[in-house]
């Protein structure tokens, strides 16, 4: 079998190729990716160099002066060029640098399949078919005490998540506290693979039983791949079971009670319908309404696509 390994992007396929239908808009210095750039920038450039806080949303964005790295110097640029008039910023569009493999403890001699990295980016939750498991594919966590440190030995997500059958496609919301995924033949379920929901216990520090998300995201065909929005008001997830047997990209909102029933994604994004993955990264001021669409598309030969979206 050939082996699958975690890369440090969120989505693997066999063969990667990233295609974009628009290349979002650059603006040199703009660490926290708002189209202007303030103060803001620099708080943000300081917690992500001193204080473990995430990266910019673009590779490089807070690169202030073209020197294809961001450090203390960009910060200077910035306080310079807002409060002591300085020069403007000046930057690089830079493309993803080299995937890395993780390596150990994460990646093993067996398969680890479907990553999902919380926002905090300190927390990646995978399946792997690794020993010791409850069944086929089961879901696993390790963590890292900073955006930039060593991942801990992964521990499996226990009984109330993995069941005999296979767990895959966890997705985790921004707060952690809510962890979606498409689990196999489950007891409770409608059939096949279905989307589960998990909350995470403070008291116990473990994830509950998980709860079916039921007849408006269900159905007796396939649902998987689930991708909760930073906000939580969106779900997308692949179907078999809303009107295309051979599966299309979905989503769905969430009114606060309960979601909605699925809009099928536009056809420039269910092209061909092998569409698979769909992971929704804030492009810009809200995290809600202005996005970029990560997919995965074909089946023997898969690349990745990027879309800019609105629902």
């Amino acid at each position: 079998m050939k082996k699958v390994l975690i890369l440090i992007f969120v989505l693997i396929v066999a063969e990667i190729g990233v295609a974009y239908s628009q290349t979002p808009t650059y603006i040199p210095g703009d660490a926290n990716y708002d189209f202007q750039v303030n103060l803001s920038d620099i708080i943000f450039l300081v917690n992500y160099l001193f204080k473990g806080g995430g990266a910019p949303y673009i590779y490089n964005a807070g690169d202030a002066n073209a020197s294809c790295k961001i450090n203390l110097t960009d910060v200077i640029v910035l306080v310079n060029y807002l409060f002591k008039t300085g020069p403007e910023p000046v930057g690089v569009i830079h493309d993803w640098p080299p995937a890395e493999n993780l390596g150990i403890p994460v990646n093993s001699s067996f398969n680890e399949r479907t990553p999902a990295i919380g926002y905090n980016k300190r927390t990646l939750v995978f399946a792997s078919d690794r020993p010791g498991g409850s069944g086929g594919y089961d879901l696993y966590v390790s963590k890292r005490d900073s955006v930039k440190g060593p991942w801990s030995e992964p521990q499996n997500l226990g009984s109330n998540v993995n069941t005999a059958e296979d767990e895959l496609y966890p997705s985790i919301t921004s707060d952690g506290k809510f962890l979606y995924f498409a689990s196999y033949n489950r007891v409770g379920g409608k059939g096949g693979w279905d989307i589960w929901v998990s909350s995470w216990d403070s008291l116990s520090l473990s994830w509950g039983v998980p709860v079916n998300l039921g007849d408006s995201i269900n159905t007796t065909g396939d649902e998987t791949a689930p991708f909760i929005s930073i906000d939580t008001s969106l779900l997308f997830f692949r179907s078999t079971g809303w009107g295309k047997p051979q599966g299309a990209l979905y989503y769905s909102d969430y009114n606060g009670l309960h979601f909605q029933t699925p809009i099928e994604l536009e056809s420039n994004i269910n092209k061909n319908y092998t569409e698979d993955r769909p992971v929704m990264i804030p492009h810009g001021i809200g995290y809600s309404w202005d996005l970029e669409l990560y997919l995965v598309r074909g089946v023997s030969s898969s690349k990745i696509y990027a879309y800019t979206w609105t629902p």
